[in-house]
């Protein structure tokens, strides 16, 4: 339960004010009513003292008629039997024995007594004085109730009291506002830098220690939610929230670039990134709490974009969109279809002319003169779809990491030199001559797997060339690596085929022409015999002829 500090102070100033104030009319009405009856019985008192030095001794019949008076004189003897009346027959009154005041005054001297009539609302002050010659005499005085003199004295001074409540509440009001000023002005931040009352200090140092808790604590809220976003900031994965007002809680740099959007601030209407019209009306559907999951391609790429609304309570409060860059999945399951697709080619080629010649011979249709041409090129296409499975399964055990060849130490130099006089005598028959130039030197890997590499580039080169031409292997060696040349002059490779020609199938002449025998895989085996030698190859080409450098590591 709250309440005003203020009012609470105010409230209890004015009421011990209050309490004062009343306590001070109290007393003073006390002292009015104690005052008032001490000068009534002192005034009874020298009346009687005065009478009684005047009938003193004196029988009822010497005594005077005293002068009329509003108070009442009784001369009463020792049995209360009236003598003396200035106001009433002493004949028609009763014995006054059993008078209070006349008992008093027979036992201590005087007799002080007042009665209340609550007819008349009067008050009768009797005064009972017992005379040295025995007898009583007694002065009475009727006033009116006590309570009516008191209320006319108490009127005025309750006046004053309630004027002084009044400037009491102000002062109070004013005093209040003194009090809290400064309660009120506290530095919040810096409680304990301020001058404040001693009796709030304790509440000061308890700020003073909640500020710096609540400091550690927001200090690790921001450390926290500067590590998160930090780490949305270098995801390569756009992240964008939505609310349900359509506006921008957070984003990281990758949904601006993936998304292609405009630069904008947190807080902006989503559509100030002016992206894709469709992708707008995807995230307006996800904030109504579809799902949705979309790819889009573009110039630079294919991107999946998945949009997922969040719920809380029963009601959509936003949505989330994430950027999925799916270039690379989308190029792998471009590559799966091209690769699938050639692997069928490649096979259906050589099976097709194995099936057709074999039909012809089944059905007697060849001549005899041209069996033996008809069975060499069954041998050749056979050959053919050997070196294709053979060559699948090689690079298929490469990429899988499968130790097929055995590691060791061994000469590059033995290697190439190995090479080339395998294939030297197909160079020859395409006037293409053979160049070698190196260093004696030693690499450990697979040696089997140097030969395949060394071959399928050589191989290449000889293929591709056209005589007169050369091929020439260039092997340094350095404090660190081995290096690795092949160059031949042959037509070159164009430019936009250069990033694809290390794939499975992938032929820079595009005409697959039989022409140039082979399985399209060997520079694909290259590339992954140069990956197991943690080795790198890159390549120069054109119409001059082409350059593949390669780089070994010594120690692996």
């Amino acid at each position: 339960m709250k309440g005003k500090l203020s009012k609470q102070i105010f409230t209890s100033i004015l009421k011990i004010s209050g309490l004062v104030l009343l306590a001070c009319l109290v007393l003073g009405g006390g002292i009015f009513y104690y005052g008032y009856n001490r000068r009534i019985q002192q005034e009874l008192y020298k009346q009687a003292l005065y009478l009684s030095d005047t009938i003193n001794g004196k029988k009822p019949g010497e005594i005077q008629k005293l002068p009329e008076k509003k108070d009442r004189v009784t001369l009463l003897d020792q049995n209360g039997r009236v003598l003396y009346d200035n106001q009433v027959d002493p004949s028609q009154l009763k014995s006054h024995y059993d008078r209070p005041e006349f008992q008093k005054a027979l036992k201590e001297g005087f007799g002080f007594v007042r009665r209340f009539s609550t007819t008349m609302d009067k008050q009768t002050i009797n005064y009972a004085y017992k005379m040295p010659d025995g007898r009583v005499l007694r002065v009475s005085k009727q006033v009116d109730s006590l309570f009516n003199p008191f209320l006319q004295g108490i009127i005025p001074l309750a006046i004053v009291l309630g004027f002084l409540l009044l400037l009491t509440s102000l002062a109070a009001k004013q005093l209040v506002q003194e009090i809290v000023r400064p309660i009120n002005h506290i530095d919040l931040d810096h409680p304990t830098d301020q001058a404040l009352y001693e009796e709030i200090w304790p509440l000061v140092q308890r700020i003073s220690m909640q500020n710096k808790a609540l400091d550690r604590t927001l200090a690790r809220e921001r450390e926290r939610q500067e590590e998160f976003q930090w780490m949305v900031d270098h995801m390569s994965e756009g992240l964008l929230l939505v609310d349900d007002k359509e506006r921008i809680v957070s984003f990281n740099n990758s949904a601006l670039y993936l998304l292609e959007g405009h630069k904008v601030r947190r807080g902006e209407h989503f559509r100030n990134l002016r992206v894709d019209p469709g992708l707008e009306m995807d995230i307006r559907s996800g904030l109504q709490g579809h799902r949705s999951r979309k790819i889009f391609k573009r110039e630079n790429g294919s991107y999946e974009i998945n949009i997922h609304p969040i719920a809380q309570n029963d009601r959509i409060s936003g949505a989330v969109v994430l950027v999925l860059d799916v270039t690379q999945r989308e190029e792998l399951e471009q590559y799966r279809r091209e690769f699938t697709a050639n692997v069928s080619h490649e096979l259906k080629t050589p099976l097709t002319s194995i099936m057709g010649f074999g039909e012809l011979l089944g059905q007697g249709l060849v001549k005899d003169q041209d069996i033996h041409r008809v069975g060499n090129r069954i041998e050749s296409e056979a050959k053919r779809l050997m070196d294709l499975v053979s060559d699948l399964l090689k690079l298929s055990q490469i990429e899988e990491g499968g130790d097929i060849f055995k590691k060791g130490c061994f000469s590059p130099q033995e290697v190439i030199q190995s090479v080339l006089g395998h294939l030297k005598e197909i160079a020859e028959k395409k006037d293409i001559q053979l160049i070698f130039s190196g260093e004696s030197s030693t690499l450990v890997g697979q040696k089997k797997l140097f030969y395949e590499m060394v071959y399928n580039l050589v191989d290449n080169g000889i293929k591709y060339a056209k005589g007169p031409g050369y091929v020439q292997v260039d092997l340094e060696e350095d404090l660190n690596s081995i290096q690795l040349w092949v160059k031949d002059n042959g037509p070159g490779i164009e430019p936009e085929d250069q990033p694809r020609i290390f794939e499975r199938f992938y032929r820079g002449d595009k005409s697959h022409s039989s022409e140039i025998k082979g399985t399209g895989l060997g520079l694909s085996i290259v590339k992954h015999a140069v990956k197991v030698f943690e080795g790198t190859i890159d390549l120069k080409s054109s119409s001059n002829g082409t350059t593949f450098h390669m780089e070994f590591p010594k120690t692996r």
